[in-house]
C-alpha cells in the first residue's frame, strides 16, 4: 500500500494497496480509496471517495479530516464500508458540506460532525456518533446516565437519534432514568417514537417535553406510538411538522404539569373532529379554548386547577367504562359535559375539591354513577 507522511500538497491520488497509510497534515485535490487505509493526522480534501464494499478507513483519534466539496462513501448491501478510530470510544471529527455529502452502506463509529447531521443511508451506527443521521436506524432509551435525551450514554447504541432515525422508549429503564427533551436549540426531531409496549398491563414507560416559546416543537414526522406517558411541563407540543399530534390508539396518557395562574398549560385540542386523548392527566394549572374528547380516563391530581372555556364541550366518548377523579385540594371548571355511548362513567369528586359545569348531558344507554359533590350550573 501506499504510505504518504509529512505536510505535503497533492493533486489526484489513488489509494488502492491494502494497508495504505495518510500521515501528517497533507492537501489532496481528490484522495480515493478502493483499499482499506489508516488516516493517522488531520488532512484536507476537495473530494473524498470510497465505492469499495468491505473497505475500512481508521481516522487517528483526535484528528481532523476537513472535505471541502463532496464526500462519498458507497458501500454496499453485503459488505459495509467501515469508517472507525484508531482508538475506540475516542472521537474523530469530519468537517464536509452537509449538501455534498453522500453515505450508504457503512457502519460508523466514534465519529463527529463539525457541520450539521450527515444523513447516512443503509447504514449502521456503531456508537458515539454526533451529528450523523442514520435513516430508518432504531434506537433505544436506557437512562444509564440522566435523564439528558441528548446524552449518548442514554442511548444503544450510544448516540443520539438523528431526524430519520427510530426511537424507542422501554418499560423499564436504569434508575427510573425516563428522557426528558428540554433544549429547543437542538434539532427535535425523529422519524418513529414509541413510549412503552403493548404487551405490558401497568405501563411505566414516559418521555417528559419542557420547552416553550418560538418554534420550541419536538417533531416526529413519521408515527408516534404511545402506550405509556406524554408529560408536557411547557408550550412545546410534539408535532408531524406542522400540526400538534397525539396517539389514541394504543391507550397512552398525557399529563400536563406545572402551569401558574399568570402561565397556565394550554391543554390541547388536537383533533378538530376526532378524539383528542385516550387518557388525559392535569397535575398543573391548565386551561382549554378549544373541544375536548376523551376515550379513557379524566384526572385533576391533588392541587390542579382546570379551566375551560365557556361554550365549549368536554365529551366522553370510549367504548367501555370511563373514570372522571377529582382529586383533593383541585379545581375543575368545565363547560359542557357530554356522555356519549353504551358503557358506564364513574365521577369521583374528593372531599376538598371544588368541580363545576355549565351543562351535563347523557345519552341513551350510558349510565353515570357520582361519588362527592359538584355543581351544575345550567342543563342536567
Amino acid at each position: 500500500g501506499i504510505v504518504l507522511s509529512g505536510s505535503q500538497t497533492f493533486a489526484n491520488v489513488v489509494f488502492s494497496g491494502s494497508g495504505s497509510e495518510i500521515t501528517g497534515e497533507n492537501t489532496f485535490s481528490s484522495a480515493t480509496f478502493y483499499a482499506s487505509t489508516t488516516i493517522s493526522g488531520s488532512s484536507t480534501f476537495t473530494d473524498f471517495t470510497c465505492s469499495t464494499g468491505g473497505a475500512t478507513l481508521t481516522f487517528g483519534a483526535g484528528t481532523t479530516q476537513t472535505i471541502t466539496d463532496n464526500f462519498t462513501i458507497i458501500g454496499s448491501d453485503a459488505n459495509l464500508i467501515i469508517l472507525q478510530s484508531s482508538d475506540s470510544g475516542s472521537e474523530w471529527t469530519i468537517s464536509a458540506p452537509i449538501e455534498s455529502a453522500s453515505v450508504s452502506y457503512a457502519k460508523i463509529m466514534d465519529s463527529s460532525s463539525a457541520n450539521d447531521s450527515i444523513l447516512a443511508l443503509n447504514s449502521e451506527d456503531e456508537g458515539n456518533n454526533t451529528n450523523w443521521n442514520f435513516s430508518g436506524f432504531s434506537y433505544t432509551w436506557t437512562g444509564a446516565d440522566s435523564t439528558d435525551w441528548y446524552g449518548k450514554e442514554n442511548w444503544t447504541p450510544k448516540s443520539v437519534p438523528g431526524i430519520a432515525a427510530n426511537a424507542f422508549i422501554p418499560e423499564a429503564v436504569s434508575n427510573g432514568n425516563y428522557p426528558i427533551v428540554n433544549d429547543s436549540a437542538k434539532a427535535n426531531e425523529i422519524a418513529n417514537l414509541t413510549i412503552g409496549t403493548e404487551e405490558v398491563s401497568e405501563h411505566s414507560a414516559k418521555i417528559g417535553i419542557n420547552m416553550s416559546g418560538g418554534d420550541s416543537n419536538f417533531t416526529v414526522s413519521g408515527t408516534l406510538t404511545n402506550y405509556g406517558t406524554i408529560e408536557y411541563s411547557g408550550t412545546s407540543r410534539i408535532i408531524d411538522g406542522t400540526n400538534a399530534i397525539n396517539d389514541v390508539e394504543n391507550g397512552g396518557t398525557v399529563v400536563y404539569s406545572g402551569g401558574t395562574t399568570d402561565e397556565p398549560l394550554e391543554v390541547t385540542d388536537f383533533s378538530s373532529s376526532g378524539t383528542d386523548y385516550a387518557n388525559l392527566v392535569v397535575s398543573g394549572t391548565a386551561e382549554s379554548e378549544g373541544n375536548l374528547v376523551v376515550a379513557g380516563n379524566f384526572t385533576a391530581e391533588s392541587g390542579a386547577v382546570v379551566t375551560m372555556a365557556s361554550c365549549k364541550t368536554f365529551s366522553l366518548t370510549g367504548d367501555s367504562e370511563q373514570n372522571v377523579s377529582i382529586a383533593s385540594g383541585s379545581t375543575v371548571t368545565l363547560a359542557d359535559i357530554s356522555i356519549l355511548g353504551n358503557k358506564s362513567v364513574s365521577i369521583s369528586i374528593d372531599s376538598g375539591a371544588a368541580a363545576s359545569l355549565e351543562n351535563f348531558s347523557v345519552s341513551d344507554g350510558a349510565s353515570v354513577t357520582s361519588s362527592g359533590s359538584y355543581t351544575v350550573k345550567g342543563n342536567w
